[in-house]
Formats: C-alpha cells, sequence, structure tokens
C-alpha cells in the first residue's frame, strides 16, 4: 500500500521442502513473494506455482441440506467452504451433528444476522439449538476447512429433536428394565428418562451395550457420568441420559434401575467371658428389613500372626443362630446382609468376644 509492505502471510518448508500457503485476495491488488532460507543453508534452486482457488461461497446463498444430512469434502485451499440452509421454527428444539477427521468445522447462523455466530462443532461433536421468540426462519450452516491445504471430508446432520431427546425425557420404574438403542449416524445420540425418589434411599443403575449415563438432577445439577452407579439419594427427581459420541456405531442396550430402602445390620455378643464350649446366641437385626438372607462371619485372633477366619454361618432376617466357641481365645463376629430386591445390603462392625474357663 503506497510505499509499506503488509505482511500477508508465511510459511516454512516441510522436511522435503514443500510448503503450502493459502490467503484471501483483493481484485487488483499487487502481492510481492519472497523467498528466502534460513542462516548457513547450502543456496539451491526452487520452483513456485501459483494458482487461483474456488471462491468462497456467499452465506446468503448455499443449498438445502437434504433431510438424510450431507457428506461432502472441504479444502483448505481449493474449496474452503460448504455453505447449506436449514428452516426452523421458534420453540423448536433442534438437533445437530458433525463429524470430520481432518477436523474441519461448522458454525450455525441466522440468516437475518449473519455476522452473530449461534453455535459451533470442531471435529465431531453433538448439540441441540432451539429459536428463541425473535428467532425461526432460514439458518445458515457453513462448514469451512481447519486451514489445512488439504481435503477435509465431513457428515452434517440436521433434525428436529425427539421427546426422548430433551427435557426429563421417559418415565423409568423401578425394577422394569428399559430396552432401547441409540445410531449416533442417524442423530440419535441420547436417550432422555427420569425417576423419582420419595425418601433418602439405595439407588442401583445399570445400563449395557457399552454405553454410559449421565445422572442429574432435574434442576441441572450433574452428579456425574457412569456404566454402572450405585449410591444413595436424597428425595427428588432425578434424570438419565444415555449417550453416544456423534460417528459411535450403532448400540443396542438395556437401562435398569432399583431403588432400594436403606438398611443397617447390628449384632450383639456377651460382654463378659463365656467359657469354651458354651453356646452363644447370636442375633443380628436389620433395620428397613423384613426378610432377606445374612452371613455371619466368626474369626480367630492369633498373637503371633493376626486374625484368621474360622467359620462361616448363614440365617435370615430375624431369626438367630446358636454357636459355640471352640477354644479360649479372642473372637470377632460381624453379620453382613445380602440385601434383596426392596432393601440395601450392609453390614455390621465387628463385636469382640472373650473367651476364658
Amino acid at each position: 500500500m503506497r510505499s509499506r509492505t503488509e505482511p500477508v502471510a508465511c510459511g516454512v518448508t516441510d522436511r522435503r521442502g514443500r510448503a503450502t500457503v493459502g490467503f484471501a485476495s483483493r481484485r487488483g491488488a499487487v502481492y510481492l513473494i519472497a523467498i528466502g532460507h534460513v542462516a548457513q543453508a547450502d543456496p539451491g534452486t526452487f520452483r513456485l506455482e501459483t494458482f487461483l482457488s474456488e471462491a468462497a461461497e456467499s452465506l446468503r446463498a448455499g443449498k438445502r441440506l437434504p433431510s438424510g444430512g450431507a457428506r461432502s469434502t472441504v479444502h483448505g485451499l481449493t474449496d474452503v467452504n460448504d455453505v447449506w440452509r436449514v428452516t426452523m421454527r421458534r420453540g423448536t428444539t433442534y438437533r445437530l451433528g458433525f463429524s470430520s477427521p481432518s477436523c474441519a468445522y461448522v458454525t450455525l447462523r441466522s440468516r437475518r444476522r449473519l455476522a452473530d455466530v449461534l453455535g459451533e462443532i470442531e471435529c465431531r461433536g453433538y448439540r441441540t439449538f432451539t429459536p428463541g421468540p425473535d428467532g425461526g426462519g432460514e439458518y445458515v450452516l457453513e462448514v469451512k476447512s481447519g486451514g489445512e491445504a488439504a481435503a477435509a471430508p465431513y457428515r452434517l446432520l440436521f433434525a428436529p429433536a425427539g421427546p426422548d431427546d430433551l427435557g426429563e425425557g421417559i418415565l423409568l420404574r423401578n425394577r422394569v428394565a428399559r430396552t432401547g438403542s441409540l445410531d449416533a449416524n442417524r442423530l440419535d445420540v441420547q436417550d432422555v428418562y427420569h425417576f423419582d425418589v420419595d425418601r433418602r434411599a439405595d439407588v442401583r443403575l445399570d445400563v449395557t451395550g457399552a454405553l454410559r449415563f449421565q445422572l442429574l438432577t432435574d434442576s441441572g445439577a450433574r452428579l456425574g457420568t457412569f456404566g454402572s452407579m450405585r449410591r444413595q439419594l436424597g428425595p427428588g427427581r432425578y434424570v438419565v441420559a444415555v449417550t453416544a459420541s456423534f460417528g459411535d456405531p450403532p448400540a443396542r442396550y438395556r437401562l435398569t434401575l432399583l431403588i432400594r430402602e436403606i438398611t443397617s445390620t447390628s449384632l450383639r455378643v456377651p460382654g463378659t467371658p463365656v467359657a469354651p464350649g458354651s453356646a452363644v446366641v447370636l442375633r443380628p437385626e436389620v433395620a428397613n428389613a423384613s426378610a432377606g438372607r445374612l452371613e455371619i462371619q466368626i474369626d480367630r485372633f492369633d498373637p503371633l500372626t493376626g486374625w484368621q477366619f474360622q467359620r462361616l454361618l448363614r440365617t435370615s432376617v430375624g431369626a438367630a443362630v446358636v454357636w459355640a466357641p471352640p477354644a479360649e481365645g479372642r473372637w470377632r463376629i460381624r453379620a453382613t446382609f445380602a440385601g434383596t430386591v426392596e432393601a440395601s445390603p450392609s453390614r455390621s462392625g465387628y463385636a469382640q468376644l472373650l473367651v476364658r474357663r
């Protein structure tokens, strides 16, 4: 510009001595190309090629995106962008999926305000978008290369969201398995469910099919991502989103929910020494459980080697067992409740028993 030069683009050759540089040109402008070598390098010959790439597509033009999406390619030099048009309605949620192994990216704009980017996905991803009260109408999806001088293939999908894709989703009942499927290549990348907990309970969730799920409260607090989960949850409504990544192969799954009462197990033994061979009544108690199996583990203390397992007794909730310690020494006993479909497992602490003649 007059007596000044301004940098436009630069590049360094690779190990084979090749470099490619692209830049946007202006009609009637004059460009200077300087080629040099690093210090102490041997002089040599070079070859320079210039060519005009395809002009970028206008954001006001573009093609209508087919209902099945699009598979195409952009190039950092010869085909810098693709522009697609879609129509959205206010208050309706839509899904957008994009995948490019060469890390092209897509942006979402309203044709009313093309300068404002409403959303972007780089390389690979999935998102939803809902036009607000001032939205609706035609929108533009622009796919651009990552700037590399190479072809960047991509897959672009767009569709309205379904009932199981958003909000609190479908009711998930206790002890009633839900089967479903996800196909990210058809933009079905998540299924949403909800369940209620009336009072603090032991909750277990499992999903098959090598998938994972997100657990959230109905206020949006994220509790984690799991393949299998067991934890105590307080009263409230919870949302489960079974998810796959965009581009993953189709997968079928089975989602199960088990809500159980929280139990506590206790066991009492005589507080005074008992004689070897005398009968000791072991009566474990399980709070919040009316049925189920228990195991009573008995260990003996060896002053030289420590605690050693001695015996395992089995009983049921509400029943007692009688055990006769075979020898003098220190003994410890604990009870484990296996749990049922209605009550969670629990275990008592160790009760200490001293056996003396």
